[in-house]
């Protein structure tokens, strides 16, 4: 997807044989004589006394450019036969996209990943890391191809529910960011301690702090009667128009006027203050350490080496943006995408009769609406850090150890995070005209009501889910 290098390389070879040509018609000799003594040189020495700089500089530069194209030839050959050899594999993935950012990944993959370079590779699947009209350019150019391919597009505007296609996967960075911050904040325990009382501070917003929010409000999810305050400094006041039904959502999201300098006092308490990759980050990272003592900030940068330079590393805890979101492991999120799929299929199984197998779950899969299919990624996603509750509870992954009365109170969780999925989709209660649960079109669904008020069937979805989550 970068010809740069190629066209550097392609000057170089050609610009022996153009200096010669015209060095030679400058001293006179005829055109076709010049022509073929240049490309002569490239095989054989000129042998007659050069009759300028240019041809002196063509006569010496030529052999090497001989050299070189060979060698690059056979290093071209042997790279093709590598990645032939490479797409064979069930498990290949070709690569496309800047050299600086496909050289990590590549080597993460190993032996399953081929730099795609400028030409299209059969694979497996594909991950597109170039800029998003690129890869859009690559997708719409290859779509009959990649049909029966996973395709993983980096898209920095549209988010993953956008498509429709099962086999094409949307990836945002800040929306992975955010998903993978919130996993390693690890907040059940510190949630505990305060009583489920927190307020979590973030400075810098813009998008990383609108996705920080909307999977914040989706994962941060420890007890029914919690209070988890957001307070937003920063340009977010687009948040509540994008989300309408914000207002739903119980954990309250104060946007704060004004600079965070006006608002120490709410600062010194809030629990977490993080501080979002931004221009100037160091600097205000360097001015919170002096202002809040004490006090320990969660620094999400896309400059990490430049944040160890500061003082006080006791006190910041490092997300690095980079390291953490190219990962091929992160952006594929095979394992993320497998156990929405179970839980889909386990869903197809219980509640229409659905014989579990492989081909079934892709069959199945490949049913669900865009939204549909977030719905059980946000779910999945979700199950991580339950999963982190679990281990802090003293109960086993499968959920052993585990009370009645804890089992219940997580369904009820699980319905929360049902309910904030909806909410922040746009979606509101509603009884449809159709006598049916909910009304897709118009986005409005019965059951978005609180545990309390759901009827025993439709608390025991909720239960059943949890059981489906655990036996995973």
């Amino acid at each position: 997807m970068d010809n740069s290098r190629s066209g550097w390389k392609r000057v170089f070879f050609l610009l022996p044989f153009v200096l010669g040509a015209v060095g030679l018609a400058v001293s006179g000799e005829k055109i076709s004589n010049s022509l073929f003594y240049s490309l002569q040189m490239y095989v054989l020495n000129y042998s007659d006394t050069a009759p300028n700089a240019l041809v002196e500089i063509a006569r010496w530069t030529a052999p090497l450019a001989s050299a070189s194209g060979i060698l690059m030839l056979l290093s071209t050959l042997s790279r093709k036969l590598s990645a032939a050899q490479r797409l064979r594999k069930a498990d290949s993935v070709a690569v496309y996209g800047p050299e600086e950012v496909k050289t990590a990944v590549l080597k993460e993959l190993g032996s399953r990943g081929v730099d795609g370079g400028n030409d299209f590779l059969k694979a497996k699947r594909y991950l597109l890391l170039g800029s998003q009209t690129e890869n859009f350019a690559f997708w719409t150019k290859h779509s009959s191809e990649l049909v029966d391919a996973q395709v993983y597009i980096r898209c920095d505007t549209l988010p993953g529910q956008s498509v429709s296609a099962p086999n094409l996967h949307l990836f945002q960075p800040v929306e992975l960011a955010a998903r993978l911050f919130w996993k390693e904040a690890k907040l059940y325990p510190e949630s505990c301690s305060l009583g489920h009382r927190m307020t979590i501070s973030m400075i810098g917003c813009g998008d990383l702090g609108d996705s920080l929010l909307y999977w914040g409000l989706q994962n941060n999810i420890f007890d029914p009667g919690q209070k988890i305050t957001y307070r937003i400094f920063g340009e977010s006041g687009s948040f509540p128009k994008l989300y309408p039904q914000l207002g739903e959502i119980t954990d309250p999201v104060e946007f704060m006027s004004g600079s965070w300098k006006d608002h120490l006092p709410e600062l010194k308490s809030s629990d977490r203050i993080l501080v979002l990759s931004a221009e100037g980050q160091e600097a205000v990272v360097s001015r919170l350490l002096t202002l809040l003592p004490g006090k320990t900030l969660d620094v999400l940068t896309r400059e990490a080496e430049v944040i160890r330079m500061l003082d006080g590393q006791e006190r910041i805890r490092i997300f690095d943006i980079a390291r953490e979101t190219l990962s091929a492991e992160r952006i594929m999120g095979d394992g993320l995408l497998s156990t929405a799929k179970r839980i889909n299929m386990r869903y197809a199984h219980i509640y229409s009769g659905a014989e579990e197998t492989p081909e079934r779950s892709e069959a199945e899969w490949e049913k669900l609406d865009a939204f549909t299919r977030y719905s059980n990624i946000s779910s999945a996603d979700y199950h991580e850090i339950r999963l982190q509750m679990l281990e802090a509870m003293g109960a086993g992954p499968d959920g052993s150890g585990l009370t009645e009365e804890q089992k219940e109170t997580l369904s009820e969780l699980e319905h929360i995070r049902w309910c904030r999925y909806h909410w922040l989709n746009n979606w509101r209660h509603g009884i449809p005209e159709n006598g049916k649960a909910k009304d897709a079109a118009s986005r409005i669904h019965i059951d978005l009501i609180p545990y309390q008020e759901l009827t025993e069937p439709e608390k025991q979805k909720d239960r059943d889910t949890i059981d489906v989550m655990l036996g995973l």
